[in-house]
């Protein structure tokens, strides 16, 4: 059976028309449990404050302050060690140096100048006047033994500082001779004297001079 272009669409606009007079098919849902009572999650109130504004109050949220931590206690501070004192040492004051720097001398070059002189410096040999041998006197008082006698001379004075003054001062302390003999000129002054060490000499050759005799003992 052949149906009309036009039959079928006003027999579709029908069905349609039909189907929404009748409404639309619900859809059953299951029964309720009688044993559960229902409940409604109440929202979490929210802090406001009514402000009034004449006649009609109006609801404002309140701002919250930020909440200030306490500031923290400013450590004491630990007040800086004492400064320590400088302590001072005293200086000891040097003592003034020997009168005679025996140290200083070399006993082997006094020798040699005792026996040999300084020709280029006016210096005769000390032994042409002065013996090495015990009793033997020549022209001024023998040599031996006078390490020992010579700090026995002039009281306060040690030996070595003997022996220098009479080198360079020859008359302060005229040595005693033995009967008949003499150690001085006709005006009292050491034969010596007129050697003028004390010019001919120099500190080095002194030093030898003194640490040369003062191994004789």
């Amino acid at each position: 059976m052949r149906i009309h272009f036009p039959v079928f669409v006003a027999l579709l606009i029908a069905v349609a028309l039909f189907l929404a007079a009748c409404g639309a098919v619900a859809t059953p849902r299951p029964p309720a449990d009688p044993t559960l009572e229902p409940f409604t999650l109440a929202p979490r109130p929210t802090r406001q404050a009514t402000t009034v504004s004449g006649a009609r109050a109006t609801e404002q949220p309140i701002a919250v302050q930020p909440t200030v931590a306490p500031p923290t206690e400013t450590p004491t501070s630990i007040p800086p060690t004492a400064t320590a004192t400088a302590t001072w040492t005293r200086t000891p004051t040097p003592l003034p140096p020997t009168a005679t720097p025996v140290s200083a001398g070399d006993a082997a070059a006094g020798e040699q100048l005792f026996l040999n002189g300084n020709p280029q410096a006016g210096v005769v040999a000390c032994v042409s006047c002065h013996s090495l041998s015990e009793g033997q006197i020549l022209v001024g008082p023998s040599m031996f033994g006078i390490a020992t006698r010579a700090g026995q001379r002039v009281p306060g004075q040690d030996a070595a500082t003997y022996l220098r003054n009479s080198i360079l001062h020859p008359s302060d302390f005229i040595a005693p001779a033995p009967e008949g003999r003499t150690y001085v000129d006709g005006n009292g002054a050491s034969l010596m004297q007129t050697q003028n060490y004390d010019q001919k000499l120099s500190e080095e050759d002194i030093n030898n001079l003194v640490a040369y005799l003062l191994t004789l003992e």
